[in-house]
């Protein structure tokens, strides 16, 4: 089966609040690429849950895969 992603940008140059899509979308969310943090490809970092608010960076994108 394929997976689902999810991708989160913020082309504005400041920080912005984010909602994770809900139940009905799936969830949790798990980081895949981050160019706002280091190392870009996060190993191990905590599932999201759905509905929960995420600050992102100005000019940033993130990559979050389903489950």
């Amino acid at each position: 089966p394929d997976d689902s992603f999810l991708l989160v940008s913020n082309a504005h140059v400041e920080a912005g609040t984010f909602t994770m899509p809900g139940d009905r979308w799936g969830g949790p969310w798990r980081p895949v690429l981050d160019t706002a943090s280091e190392p870009s490809f996060p190993e191990g970092a905590p599932p999201i849950a759905g509905g929960t608010g995420v600050e992102r960076e100005g000019l940033s994108l993130q990559v979050l895969r389903r489950g």
